[in-house]
């Protein structure tokens, strides 16, 4: 069922729709909570957190938008509340969550460039490393990017060149 009228309903109090928008959108809520925590239960209570956040907001979302990025907004906020309660709020941690699943095959030839990689994005400024994130593991779209960074998409477009191109400058000298 398509997200805007899983939300009419969810506005009207059904309970089984927000079931199904719940279900369509866990796992990028997690990774997304994982992405600022580093912990995959902390992850889990955050995303958690965030959709019982989202179903008490739901009546003020804007069906003219997207939901993920609403949702993401409200989980990027529980993270940071969280990461305050954890006294973790030295900004995200060292160690960025990232895995990278290739074939056995793959694995032996790959791993040293994947740790590489790994690695170059950890040394990237905390705003670099989230729009690359947002833009290649949550697969946002630049407007859905403006959305949740409040900015317009052309200065979307610039940062993320910016952060790629660090990216690869510390990919290269690492």
């Amino acid at each position: 069922m398509e997200d805007a009228i899983l939300i009419k309903k969810c506005q009207r109090g059904d309970i089984e729709a927000y079931g199904e928008l719940v279900e369509k959108y866990m796992k990028r809520a997690y990774n997304s909570a994982l992405f600022f925590t580093r912990n995959p239960h902390d992850a889990w209570d955050v995303s958690q957190q965030g959709f019982l956040n989202a179903w008490k907001a739901i009546k003020r979302f804007d069906i003219s938008k997207a939901f993920f990025p609403w949702l993401y907004t409200i989980i990027r906020n529980e993270s940071m509340k969280h990461l305050h309660r954890e006294k973790k709020t030295d900004g995200l941690r060292k160690s960025l969550p990232l895995t990278f699943n290739p074939t056995p095959e793959e694995l032996l030839e790959k791993s040293e460039q994947a740790e590489k990689l790994k690695e170059a994005l950890e040394r990237l400024d905390e705003e670099k490393q989230e729009i690359i994130y947002l833009r290649h593991f949550a697969e946002m779209s630049y407007k859905e990017i403006a959305e949740v960074l409040n900015l317009p998409e052309g200065t979307v477009m610039s940062r993320l060149y910016y952060a790629r191109k660090t990216l690869l400058e510390e990919y290269l000298n690492g």
